[in-house]
């Protein structure tokens, strides 16, 4: 009775580790010292705000790509948004958007166009230097990171959810589509 009454907390507390190992592991931020250190410089893009990065997608179009409903996208740091819920099946998104010519979009597509990242290149006509990165976390749900630089910008999704490898770059991709025909 008590491990039955267990589980759906312990299966919470996966899924907010996870999800912060997971944003923490494919942080640029971690990597690269030089895009660590413009964290502080404003950005000189037409994104301003976290609620302008929040607006390029709707709840109902991650929740159609990714399999799970997600609450209201709410700022996380500085042109980025988030996107998840606290019930299975676990779905999360963070989505960073840095518009072309930011410090930010030039340290990190700087890094990314000389080779810096990890991960699988992918041919997509919207983007330069288009990464995939996929790891599955804890059995729970899988990650995806599309990590990508080209005329829209800098654009970085992070995908966590229940979904196998190849429908979650599916969904990653569709949902990098919406949002580089938004910016």
């Amino acid at each position: 009775m008590r491990l039955a009454g267990a589980l759906p907390q312990l299966a919470r507390w996966c899924a907010v580790l996870s999800f912060v190992w997971a944003t923490f592991t494919f942080s640029p931020f971690l990597f690269r010292p030089a895009a660590a250190a413009s964290l502080n410089t404003p950005s000189s893009g037409a994104l301003r705000n976290q609620g302008d990065t929040c607006a390029l997608l709707s709840e109902a179009e991650i929740t159609e790509r990714a399999g799970g409903a997600v609450a209201a996208g709410e700022g996380f740091g500085f042109e980025s948004c988030r996107w998840s819920n606290d019930q299975p099946p676990i779905t999360s998104l963070l989505l960073i958007v840095h518009p072309p010519g930011s410090l930010r979009e030039q340290v990190l597509c700087g890094d990314l166009r000389q080779g810096g990242g990890e991960g699988e290149r992918l041919g997509l006509p919207e983007a330069e230097v288009p990464l995939w990165r996929f790891s599955n976390v804890i059995s729970l749900f899988n990650s995806g990171e599309l990590e990508t630089c080209g005329p829209k910008g800098y654009v970085a999704l992070t995908l966590n959810a229940e979904r196998d490898e190849a429908t979650l770059k599916e969904a990653a991709l569709a949902l990098f589509g919406t949002v580089v025909s938004r910016v």
